[in-house]
């Protein structure tokens, strides 16, 4: 991975990592999931050279937890989870993303 991707992903990262302190606080207005606010999207632009997209096979965030955290928020902003507390399930899934964003990262030779 070059130092531009390798910067990316971290900035990704880090956006994730404020996703999840907007869910833990029930601001489900504020969580941002689109490809818009994701550095590495705007890196490839077209998913080539994305280290995503190089892990799963395929374009668009397919097969990673992404997929799952749209549509529990979609279900929430459209008032459809049928939750009593829609966070937690949110809370996971956007980890869930987080944890799978920081295992494409390239081990470091210390």
């Amino acid at each position: 991975m070059d130092d531009r991707t390798a910067l990316a992903l971290e900035t990704s990262i880090l956006h994730w990592e404020e996703n999840l302190d907007f869910a833990q606080k029930g601001d489900y207005d504020s969580v941002n999931i689109w490809s818009d606010n994701c550095a590495l999207c705007l890196l490839t632009r077209t998913c080539i050279g994305c280290p995503v997209a190089e892990r799963v096979g395929n374009i668009d965030c397919r097969d990673t937890p992404w997929r799952n955290v749209n549509t529990i928020l979609r279900r929430i902003k459209e008032n459809k989870s049928g939750l009593l507390n829609p966070t937690a399930p949110l809370v996971e899934a956007i980890q869930e993303e987080i944890d799978f964003l920081k295992s494409l990262r390239e081990p470091t030779n210390a």
